[in-house]
């Protein structure tokens, strides 16, 4: 990149810099056994487990058949989501 005298931009993707957000996360994480043993694995399992009726997306709620405010199943298409049942739509 020099012998062609391309500047040289500072990486501001990878987390490395100093204030960033992923490692303000990695601190946070790691100050959670304090609080509750189990803390930490529950986020993991919880990350894993997401529903789109629990999360505030209003369009991801509406493109997946759900009702944008209370999140309960509105057509079909909800019915195909992980851990939906007819039951959960009356």
């Amino acid at each position: 990149a020099s012998a062609m005298r391309f500047p040289i931009l500072p990486c501001t993707l990878c987390g490395s810099q100093p204030n960033m957000q992923r490692a303000r996360f990695k601190l946070l994480v790691d100050t959670l056994p304090a609080l509750s043993t189990n803390a930490r694995q529950n986020i993991i399992t919880s990350m894993a487990d997401v529903r789109p009726s629990h999360l505030l997306d209003r369009g991801l709620r509406e493109a997946c058949g759900l009702d944008v405010v209370t999140g309960a199943v509105r057509d079909a298409r909800a019915l195909g989501l992980r851990g939906w049942t007819e039951a959960d739509g009356k």
